[in-house]
C-alpha cells in the first residue's frame, strides 16, 4: 500500500487517504439528511403514524422539560409550553384577577387567595429550569408589586 502525503505545507503531515473533501462530505450528509426526511414524510403519508400510543393526548412534561434540551426545542418548534412557563402564566392570571377584585371592592379572602397563589409559586420555583428565574412569594404588602414579576 503506498501512502501519498499531501504537498502543502498545512497538510504535509496528512496522508491524501486520509483527508476529505469538505464539500463533498457536505453534499452526502444533505443527501441522507434529506433521504430520512423523504423516508419519514412517506411513513406518514402511509399512516404509520396514525396508531401510536398516547396520540392526541397531552404529555406529561412536569419537571423534565429543563433536562432535556431536545424535547425543549421540538415542544417550541409545535408551540408548545414548558410545564413552568404555563405555571408562571396561571400564577399571572391568578394575581391579576385578584387585584382586580381588590379594586372592584369585590374582595375576596386575600389571605386565602395569596395562599393559593403562593402553592403554585413553591409548585414554579421547582420546576422552572434555573434558580434565576424563581419569584419570590407573595403577601399581602406586595402582591401588587409581585404581579409586575409575573408578566
Amino acid at each position: 500500500m503506498e501512502i501519498r502525503w499531501g504537498k502543502t505545507r498545512s497538510t504535509n503531515f496528512i496522508p491524501d487517504n486520509v483527508r476529505e473533501d469538505a464539500a463533498e462530505t457536505i453534499v452526502r450528509e444533505r443527501h441522507y439528511a434529506s433521504a430520512i426526511d423523504q423516508i419519514i414524510a412517506e411513513h406518514a403519508q402511509q399512516g404509520g403514524f396514525d396508531n401510536l400510543e398516547g396520540k392526541g393526548k397531552p404529555l406529561n412534561l412536569e419537571g423534565k422539560v429543563h433536562e432535556n434540551y431536545y424535547l425543549s426545542r421540538v415542544m417550541k418548534n409545535a408551540n408548545v409550553l414548558p410545564h413552568w412557563l404555563e405555571l408562571q402564566h396561571e400564577i399571572r392570571d391568578m394575581l391579576k384577577s385578584l387585584i382586580d377584585a381588590v379594586d372592584r371592592n369585590a374582595t375576596p379572602n386575600l389571605e386565602a387567595k395569596i395562599a393559593e397563589i403562593n402553592i403554585k409559586i413553591k409548585k414554579y420555583n421547582r420546576v422552572c429550569p434555573n434558580p434565576l428565574f424563581e419569584k419570590p412569594h407573595v403577601t399581602v404588602k406586595n402582591y401588587r408589586t409581585q404581579a409586575k414579576q409575573f408578566e
